[in-house]
């Protein structure tokens, strides 16, 4: 099978042969699966082809309490089966990076222009996975067959995540990409490359003297620092956080500042709930661990306790009008009283709101509330504050020790002899699913990793967005009630 060139869209497929074997391992509770990749009901074992396999994995803990794991496994070399990413045309270059620090949704609509400021709306925007595959197939082959979809949530919607497609650079409006290669930063990326394989790939951008993007692949070993222009050898990068290096795994503490949204890294309360705000409301802490270059969010990962304000002090908000009554009303509805300007809020229980601050003192009810919600469980006093979990409410402070976020995710691997693995951890954003330290150690001690072992694994989404769409239905169904919408896709097809 040739290579597919000019691909326009985010997303990967995967193709089966019709030959099919089964067999069992009896330390994992398997589903079997037919060559179209309807489930069955019975059984336990998995069906493989001679090019591919797909594994479901009941009640597998990975740092959190038991779930599920959907992978496929294909080795793109073989030509049987390649990999593609897509992105879609109607948001491609209208989202800005969604400020997760200051809770807001900045994305324009495709549609008439304006600027969505609705978090659930924001996300209504965003396309099928058949439309996806309808897509691929009209824009690079009738005689493409699309196999299966994961998701790419997190391109062009967070920051860091850029994508280069086909000679364009993926990214939110507000991402620095060539500033931040040129202090040094490198995005770890999945690599589609011309002839079809697939790798996980240090790379830096620049742009030329004709303002043309440039990929540069860059090699750190203990020799020296390599680089190589792979521009016109690629038909697509993704980036995603690292979680395996050359065989090692890799801490969140090593790559934290690149963690955006903190929820996917640690478990925080929801204290206010607002449609309008990211995620639905405000969340305990956010703010405050984005401050002095996130180093609370360095010492909550090594297990320190920590010192967080009661009284919230959100500045550079750029809220709209609406934005302000939805906030304002929600508060009253928990019984905050207005104060008269932003620096009267000093008592417990007040609040006021301007288009670029937030300022609320929070009830202690209400904290403690949300976070015994999660699973936290208050002490005695502040020195008692020493376990996962443990926080002590304060006058002025919580001292608390947060709990590692528990997550669905979905992660591209790829093997020592070149295969790759497409895998999902379901579960419900913040309650099921794994910790990136359990999903980590799992991927490395893994059985069924261990003749062929992981050499380099990338991080490319998470809540809802995690999936494996087949033209039949879904193998690995998201949490949410999105159905499977992403503005970024990975493709898997023959």
């Amino acid at each position: 099978m040739g290579k597919v060139r000019g691909i326009k869209s985010l997303a990967v497929i995967v193709v089966l042969s019709l030959t099919v074997l089964s067999f069992g391992i009896s330390d994992y509770d398997y589903i079997c699966v037919e060559s179209n990749f309807r489930l069955t009901r019975s059984g336990h074992g998995v069906f493989l082809s001679d090019k591919i396999v797909y594994t479901h994995l009941k009640q597998i803990s990975v740092g959190a309490e038991p779930t599920d794991i959907h992978f496929v496994k294909f080795n793109p070399s073989e030509g049987e089966i390649q990999m593609a990413i897509q992105m879609d045309d109607k948001t491609k270059g209208r989202t800005y990076t969604f400020d997760r620090q200051h809770g807001i949704v900045r994305l324009i609509n495709p549609e008439n222009g304006k600027e969505i400021i609705d978090h659930d709306l924001a996300f209504d925007i965003r396309v099928l996975p058949q439309e996806h595959a309808d897509r691929f197939v009209e824009q690079n082959g009738n005689d493409l067959e699309v196999i299966a979809i994961l998701g790419n949530g997190n391109l062009a919607w967070n920051r860091y995540f850029v994508g280069y497609i086909n000679g364009e650079l993926i990214k939110t409006r507000d991402e620095p990409v060539f500033e931040r290669c040129k202090n040094g930063f490198l995005y770890s990326s999945l690599v589609i490359w011309e002839n079809g394989r697939v790798s996980v790939e240090d790379l830096k951008y620049e742009e030329d003297e004709n303002k043309d993007v440039r990929v540069i692949k860059v090699n750190i070993t203990q020799d020296g620092v390599t680089e190589e222009d792979i521009t016109d050898k690629i038909q697509s990068a993704t980036y995603g956080q690292r979680l395996i290096r050359e065989g090692n795994k890799v801490a969140p503490t090593e790559i934290y500042k690149e963690y955006d949204d903190l929820r996917h890294i640690l478990k925080l309360p929801v204290v206010i709930s607002d449609k309008t705000m990211l995620s639905g409301g405000i969340y305990f802490g956010m703010y405050q661990l984005f401050e002095n270059d996130k180093i609370k969010v360095k010492e909550s990962l090594e297990g320190e306790s920590i010192a967080l304000d009661r009284l919230l002090d959100y500045e550079n908000m750029e809220l709209s009008d609406e934005k302000i009554n939805s906030l304002r009303n929600s508060l009253k509805e928990l019984g905050y009283v207005q104060a008269n300007s932003l620096d009267d809020v000093e008592s417990i229980g007040q609040f006021y709101i301007t288009s670029d601050r937030v300022r609320i003192y929070l009830n202690e009810n209400d904290l403690r509330k949300a976070l015994n919600y999660i699973g936290y469980t208050e002490v005695k006093s502040s020195k008692t504050v020493k376990e996962r979990g443990d926080y002590r409410i304060g006058e002025e402070k919580v001292n608390i020790v947060l709990k590692l976020g528990v997550y669905p995710h979905h992660i591209e691997a790829v093997t020592e002899s070149g295969e790759v693995i497409s895998l999902t951890v379901l579960g419900k954003s913040g309650f099921k699913g794994g910790t990136i330290r359990g999903i980590t150690d799992w991927l490395k001690n893994c059985p069924e990793f261990q003749e062929d072992s992981i050499q380099n694994a990338v991080l490319l989404d998470n809540g809802g967005d995690p999936m494996i769409w087949t033209p039949e239905g879904f193998l690995a169904k998201p949490s949410t009630s999105r159905e499977g919408r992403v503005q970024s896709v990975i493709l898997l097809f023959k």
